[in-house]
């Protein structure tokens, strides 16, 4: 498997495109990333916890939609 994924071009050239695609992403979450730590860090305790809140907010709406569908079957 890995003589064909070395010596094939197609499975070449999808796995340097994979990879090519997991470093942009990568590179674009620390570069978005670590200056909004900083920032919520540094903030004021009255501010910190509405930035957290702002950030972690979004992750709860694939919870509610699951809830919600749980409800629709049940």
């Amino acid at each position: 498997a890995y003589s064909t994924l070395l010596t094939d071009p197609f499975y070449v050239s999808a796995f340097f495109g994979s990879l090519k695609i997991a470093l942009i992403a990568t590179l674009s979450c620390l570069i978005i990333g670590y200056p909004m730590a900083y920032v919520i860090a540094q903030a004021a305790p009255q501010w910190r916890q509405i930035l957290l809140l702002l950030i972690i907010l979004p992750f709860f709406t694939s919870f509610l939609v699951r809830v919600y569908a749980w409800i629709g079957l049940l």
